[in-house]
């Protein structure tokens, strides 16, 4: 695991959505005492299970008992405060440290309150709260990073007149993060909210506040976590592999696993509100653009299916390989988008019965991921195990050939996402440990300007408040409102002068850096 680093998923927050100035936990001694009791209770039942069963294995009926001997020796030397609160502040041998490292982990509210600070800042301001500052005219870029044995989930800051991308905080998860997806709804409050869904290993969907640093838990869970029958209900009992929010019904989410089910769920109550079944494990979930109750959903067993979810009935085409990735054709209702472990890529036109309407041999090994600009009619990317990156014209209904063709250096690619208020950039995530996270405008390539510069720019997503479209029908989603046109957008953009917001070179290196640092100052409290 000491090799392993690696970005599984990704997405992008607007611009506007965050707070400018996050709040921020600050752990009080009272906080952190309650923080390590939980812990300790915690880690004392781990170990009184493997003591029962190295008990079994060895005969001895006695095994679980050190433990509460042990704690009860502390507690009596410490006269009852096993935390020695009195001298929390006092240095201690390195060999006498908190095995769970906590205090290591608190921060002070302000330079102005750590001792070990004695040169104010210039100006006199608290540079911290610069630094976490996230501007109107700025995008987050929501990561799950897997570095050795430790699992992140990163918060990047993109700033595209600066050309420049940092990490702005990361949060420790406790299992390994496959999908995040954004949520502009907050069942705690009228106004929208800003929180990030992850699915991992775990069959738990956890939510965090995108607006709150430094925070040990989620802002809330969905599903429960054990073995009994009795919770087996309660939501997923496997791994949790893709996620989709509602945009027309806030308060709606869908879920694939590995227990070959979706779930929708009811984040006003957090109850699993309906169960639709699968023949395999579900890799992809994605609700329709315009119609609120249909919902795309693709599983290992090459099943691409589109459901009625009011009715529980979906119609179904079988493909070549597990799909890896599905995504519907926002620029036409009726269109959808697959790739497979064979590296096919797959166009279905939902209308139609059985057989795709066309099929092409994208790459040469698994292909992984795939992402349709948000506002480039038909400039669709892939990118696969085979370590390269392709974007695609899919406008014509015919099957395409690839615009292009990039090696992205970044090892096998897992991940790609197109920026939401900018239809040419997007970020890619791959498994190379030295570089495994990457920006790239798409108006860096002649062959991508020369395809698509000469066409407008069109916004068919609807903002999460705005609701259906009005009209009826296909023209509800295809009537959309053209804005700019791509030839001032793309063509008017020279190699050079895109290098800075790519984000190649310096970016990463800058990014990488700080995560190690965070990653080597919390590794103790694992």
């Amino acid at each position: 695991m000491d090799n392993v680093c690696f970005v599984p998923c990704a997405t992008w927050i607007k611009r506007g959505i965050c707070k400018q100035k996050p709040d921020k936990v600050e752990l009080t001694k009272e906080d952190l005492a309650q923080i390590i009791e939980e812990t300790r209770g915690k880690l004392k039942d781990v170990q009184m299970e493997q003591n029962m069963d190295d008990g079994d294995e060895d005969g001895d009926e006695d095994g679980g008992n050190d433990a509460n001997e042990e704690v009860q020796d502390t507690v009596k030397t410490q006269g009852g405060d096993v935390y020695d609160m009195e001298h929390y502040d006092d240095e201690e041998d390195e060999g006498d440290q908190n095995v769970l490292a906590l205090g290591q982990m608190a921060e002070f509210a302000s330079n102005t309150d750590d001792p070990y600070v004695t040169q104010a800042d210039a100006d006199g301001s608290d540079s911290e709260a610069e630094d976490l500052e996230v501007k109107p005219d700025e995008n987050l870029i929501v990561t799950g990073l897997v570095d050795g044995d430790a699992s992140t989930l990163v918060f990047h800051v993109f700033n595209e007149d600066e050309g420049s991308m940092y990490v702005h905080h990361d949060i420790l998860l406790s299992s390994f993060p496959i999908c995040v997806e954004w949520l502009n709804y907050d069942p705690e409050q009228a106004t929208p909210g800003n929180l990030v869904a992850v699915g991992s290993m775990s069959p738990v969907i956890e939510v965090w506040d995108v607006d709150v640093i430094n925070c040990f838990e989620p802002a809330f869970k969905l599903g429960k976590k054990g073995k009994k029958k009795s919770k087996l209900g309660l939501g997923h009992t496997d791994a949790v592999l893709s996620l989709a929010w509602n945009r027309h019904v806030g308060h709606v989410m869908a879920s694939g696993s590995a227990d070959h089910s979706v779930l929708l769920w009811d984040l006003e109550t957090r109850k699993k509100a309906s169960a639709l079944q699968c023949k395999e494990k579900v890799q992809t979930v994605s609700w329709h653009p315009a119609e609120m109750d249909r919902l795309l959903s693709a599983d290992c067993a090459g099943d691409l299916r589109v459901w009625e979810c009011r009715s529980e009935q979906s119609k179904r085409w079988r493909l070549s390989g597990e799909v890896e990735c599905a995504a519907w054709d926002h620029f036409s209702p009726t269109g959808a988008l697959a790739c497979t472990d064979d590296g096919q890529l797959h166009y279905v036109d939902t209308r139609a019965d059985k057989k795709p309407l066309w099929s092409v041999q994208a790459h040469e090994d698994s292909c992984s991921c795939l992402a349709l600009s948000p506002e480039v009619p038909g400039c669709l990317v892939t990118v696969s195990a085979d370590k390269t990156l392709k974007v695609w014209d899919v406008s014509s209904g015919r099957p395409p050939a690839p615009v292009v063709s990039r090696p992205m250096k970044l090892g096998a690619l897992h991940c790609v996402a197109f920026c939401p208020d900018l239809p040419w950039m997007l970020c890619v995530g791959g498994d190379n440990k030295e570089n495994s996270f990457q920006l790239w405008d798409v108006r860096q390539s002649a062959e991508v300007r020369q395809q698509f510069g000469g066409r407008p720019l069109r916004r068919v997503l609807p903002e999460p408040d705005e609701g259906l479209p009005a009209a009826d029908g296909p023209g509800a989603v295809t009537a959309a409102m053209e804005t700019d046109s791509t030839v001032e957008q793309l063509s008017g953009m020279s190699l050079s002068a895109s290098a800075g917001p790519s984000g190649a070179g310096p970016l990463r290196t800058a990014a990488g850096k700080k995560l190690k640092k965070r990653h080597k100052a919390r590794g103790a409290g694992k």
